[in-house]
């Protein structure tokens, strides 16, 4: 447990690296299309909100350093009703990693090889998902760590391999005078989807201080909304308004096509690689998650191994199965629902009842959870 505790530095790496999924720009992409040069304020506005939204998250992850997140959830709702909610907690996951994969996937498959079947090229992607989710919490802070890096890298060369083709005037008007969409706000959520995966992490963070986690929180959402709102103007200033409009999809190779760096050939392909390095981060703390809850579920005497590589292999068919009946944009679209339900609603209702449960005598049988060995 000690070798396990996540510093303050770390949960922000997490809370930075999950927001949005690793195809965040296609998200950008769509705000355009609905909200035009006004998107900005889209994502500033729901980042705002979704950092307000947090503010009970800095007491589900501090205090009852004993017990890990399935212990207390248990001990909060009941063993009957906190079992189901975790059974619908891992469905949930699921579909966010699906999301994620088949985003990635028709990436690669639109740039790379639009005429082969490179789906199954996934696998070693998991298989490596499998080895950090098992390396621990640790493992994969440092990976997100990375893929931080790689993000900001890819910002400063899209700067500067671009600039002779940047179009300030583009970014204008501020406000298109348009009324707000009901679309522009589902996808202006879709943003900082996997934020509320941060519950998950409370055995890790017990030790922290309120003002540490909070001061994590509170820089992960402001350096999603500045690191958004940059790609957006650049979007809008390299690619236009018609341009980003017209387009079904916008990523970063988009941008490694116009830039032109004389050390550097072939800048697109390094792209690819670049985000396609920036799923496994995610893809690990996913399958981490749905492994620690379901090893505290059902199955319990097989091992952590064996578990990460049953849910990876479900992970791939259910993803595959997605893919083929091309239902990735309409789950992305209701996957905003799950944020706000636990944010609104999931995140109150536990810590009423957490602090009801505190106020009781101390006693009785241990739920299904038990307490964390480390």
């Amino acid at each position: 447990m000690e070798q396990d505790r996540l510093t303050a530095w770390q949960l922000f790496y997490i809370a930075l690296g999950i927001q949005g999924g690793s195809q965040y720009l296609l998200v950008i992409g769509r705000l355009i299309k609905l909200g035009g040069t006004s998107a900005w304020l889209y994502v500033l506005v729901f980042g705002t909100i979704t950092g307000l939204m947090l503010m009970l998250m800095e007491k589900v992850l501090t205090g009852g350093k004993q017990k890990d997140f399935v212990a207390n959830h248990l001990s909060a709702f009941g063993n009957a009703v906190g079992v189901i909610l975790l059974l619908f907690f891992v469905g949930w996951l699921f579909i966010y990693e699906t999301i994620m994969l088949n985003e990635t996937i028709g990436m690669f498959d639109e740039y790379q090889a639009p005429n082969l079947q490179t789906y199954w090229s996934v696998i070693p992607l998991v298989i490596c998902a499998v080895v950090a989710a098992k390396g621990g919490v640790r493992v994969i802070a440092g990976l997100f760590f990375v893929a931080l890096g790689l993000r900001l890298i890819e910002h400063v060369i899209i700067i500067l391999g671009s600039w002779d083709y940047i179009e300030l005037r583009s970014v204008l008007p501020l406000w298109n005078g348009e009324r707000p969409k009901f679309e522009s706000i589902s996808t202006s959520i879709n943003m900082f989807n996997g934020i509320e995966l941060l519950v998950f992490l409370k055995l890790f963070t017990s030790h922290l201080k309120t003002s540490q986690i909070r001061r994590a929180i509170w820089g992960a959402i402001g350096m999603q909304v500045l690191l958004s709102m940059d790609a957006l103007f650049l979007i809008l200033s390299v690619f236009e308004i018609d341009f980003a409009s017209s387009r079904q999809q916008i990523t970063m190779v988009d941008f490694f096509k116009v830039v032109s760096l004389p050390f550097l050939e072939q800048i697109d392909q390094v792209g690819v690689a670049a985000l396609v390095f920036r799923l496994l981060p995610d893809m690990s703390l996913g399958l981490w998650i749905v492994a620690m809850l379901m090893r505290k579920l059902i199955f319990r005497k097989l091992s952590e191994m064996a578990h990460l590589c049953i849910w990876a292999a479900l992970l791939v068919i259910t993803a595959r199965v997605i893919w083929h009946f091309q239902k990735t944009l309409f789950l992305g679209n209701v996957y905003p629902a799950f944020t706000f339900g636990m944010l609104l609603v999931y995140l109150p209702i536990y810590v009423l009842l957490s602090r009801r449960g505190q106020r009781r005598a101390s006693g009785g049988a241990a739920p299904i959870g038990g307490e964390a060995n480390g």
